[in-house]
């Protein structure tokens, strides 16, 4: 019997240790503390192609998140408390942007930008393809979450734009863009951890 108890104890411990035994709050798959910082490569010829830092970030009294990062000027992210990161650097409405849900599920679909996005008419949405575990950075465990953008002209007839995989504990980590350019991120600090 205590020898079933010890083998029970290790089996506990070894899955413990897979960081996969407690599914991922919706904010860990957008990091915003000041500092975080990511570098992007392009696959094709391994060029930095961006980099960002957290250069500042604030709640509002109703718990709003704006995030501000320091290569961007211009560039503001809000993080709604449903979990709705919109980007306010576009030409969509007065909320930017809707590129994630954090909290979506396989299945979910939204709308990113309604009536005029790129064109006249056009409309952008995603959709929430895949969730998986696995792996980033030296074997790091954590959840991936893949998401197809979709512009649609006329009512029915859309074509596929672009897809982004966000990890939690590390956001964007891939970017697969119309046309064959991919992007991915080559290293990352996140809560002062260099990965």
């Amino acid at each position: 019997m205590k020898l079933y108890l010890a083998a029970i104890g290790i089996v506990c411990i070894i899955l413990g240790r897979t960081g996969f035994s407690q599914p991922p709050q919706p904010l860990d798959f957008f990091p915003h503390q000041v500092g975080d910082h990511w570098e992007y490569r392009d696959a094709s010829d391994l060029q930095l192609t961006e980099v960002l830092t957290v250069e500042r970030d604030s709640v509002d009294s109703l718990g709003n998140i704006f995030i501000k990062y320091a290569q961007r000027n211009d560039f503001t992210v809000h993080i709604d408390t449903n979990f709705n990161v919109f980007d306010w650097n576009s030409i969509a409405d007065s909320n930017g942007y809707l590129w994630y849900k954090l909290d979506a599920q396989v299945g979910d679909r939204w709308v990113v930008c309604a009536n005029g996005c790129v064109g006249v008419s056009d409309t952008i949405f995603a959709d929430l393809k895949d969730s998986y575990e696995g792996y980033i950075f030296n074997n790091v465990p954590t959840t991936f979450k893949v998401i197809d953008y979709w512009i649609q002209f006329v009512p029915n007839d859309s074509f596929w734009i672009q897809t982004r995989t966000i990890a939690s504990g590390f956001g964007l980590v891939q970017n697969f863009v119309e046309g064959g350019s991919l992007y991915y991120l080559a290293g990352a600090i996140i809560d002062s951890i260099p990965y």
